[in-house]
């Protein structure tokens, strides 16, 4: 008797990751294009970089600062959800 094929001969079913991010970001599509829109996207190769409020000041360009950070404990904030 033959033993079966290895695991990673036969197809996975797609992950629902996949079908709820934008492109092959990490980030869901209705994040991505209000961070986009708000310029906190950029590009990086084959994914985006998310541009949050950490880091050093002086280091920024003016268009790059940002007072609120885009993400608390992994989950989207953006600014219209302000009170």
């Amino acid at each position: 008797m033959r033993p079966p094929p290895p695991s990673h001969c036969h197809p996975r079913p797609r992950s629902r990751c996949a079908l709820r991010c934008r492109g092959f970001t990490k980030f869901n599509a209705a994040d991505y294009e209000e961070w986009k829109s708000a310029g906190r996207i950029v590009p990086d190769g084959v994914n985006a970089k998310l541009l949050d409020n950490k880091g050093s000041l002086a280091a920024r360009k003016p268009e790059r600062l940002f007072l609120k950070p885009a993400t608390v404990l992994r989950r989207a904030v953006h600014d219209e959800e302000e009170e």
